[in-house]
């Protein structure tokens, strides 16, 4: 078998938050402990933080002070479960925006930079045929803008922004027994991220899967997947890459 793999399954990329606000703090000679925590944290996480630095070369010590931290402590959740025909809605959904700023004193002046980031994520889950059928329709979105100044101009602007949409439907609803039902399902995944730098990219993921028995005997087990990534390479160039597997095996790339 040569499956299709999820969005990032070998390649797990870090996410970057711009901490330049908080420099000003950071070099007031003291010391300072940086901490990371997930909101409702229902499995284990290990998360491993890592902080990148740029140092003044033209002074031994610069000053600043941290200016704005518009940033709520936990994001507000929005839950919502309404009945339908067959079955049970759930909607679960919530957003944020934070907003930090601050300025360093260095050799070329004062440096004044602010941060603005964006989030937003929903669920929305739909169960039918008494459990046995259900789709889930979710999205999770952001952005990170983060612009310089010194002396009333911009010195530094950058843009990061991600889509990460999956939709999953899973149906059982020909059960009989444990010798003798159907199960489908499809998965429709997808990536967009966006650089001002680096420029964008797009990875998307589609699977099928299918698995049979009759009286006790499997009489259906196959599967097609596709893979699809557009972006730019180490030089800027356009790049497209596609993958599929149909019955098990890879038959193009």
């Amino acid at each position: 078998m040569a499956p299709i793999p999820a969005i990032h399954t070998f390649s797990l990329q870090s996410e970057r938050v711009d901490m330049t606000p908080f420099v000003g703090r950071l070099v007031d000679g003291r010391t300072h402990d940086l901490a990371f925590s997930v909101q409702n944290n229902g499995d284990s996480w290990s998360v491993v933080a890592t902080l990148l630095l740029y140092t003044d070369h033209h002074w031994a010590r610069t000053s600043g002070a941290l200016t704005t931290a518009s940033v709520a402590p936990t994001a507000v959740e929005h839950v919502t479960e309404s009945a339908i025909s067959g079955g049970t809605r759930v909607v679960d959904s919530t957003s944020r925006t934070d907003v930090t700023a601050g300025y360093v004193d260095t050799s070329a002046g004062r440096v004044s930079t602010r941060v603005v980031r964006t989030m937003a994520y929903r669920n929305d889950d739909t169960v039918t045929a008494n459990g046995l059928a259900q789709r889930i329709v979710q999205s999770d979105a952001g952005t990170q803008t983060a612009t310089s100044t010194a002396g009333g101009r911009i010195v530094a602007s950058t843009r990061h922004a991600y889509d990460y949409p999956i939709t999953i439907d899973y149906s059982a609803a020909a059960y009989v027994d444990d010798q003798n039902f159907s199960l489908t399902g499809t998965v429709d995944m997808t990536q967009t991220l966006v650089d001002s730098v680096a420029g964008a990219s797009t990875e998307n993921v589609r699977s099928y899967g299918i698995l049979s028995r009759t009286n006790g005997v499997t009489s259906e087990s196959d599967g097609h997947s596709t893979s699809r990534y557009a972006g730019v390479d180490d030089r800027g160039h356009p790049y497209v890459q596609v993958l599929a597997s149909n019955h098990g095996r890879v038959d193009r790339n």
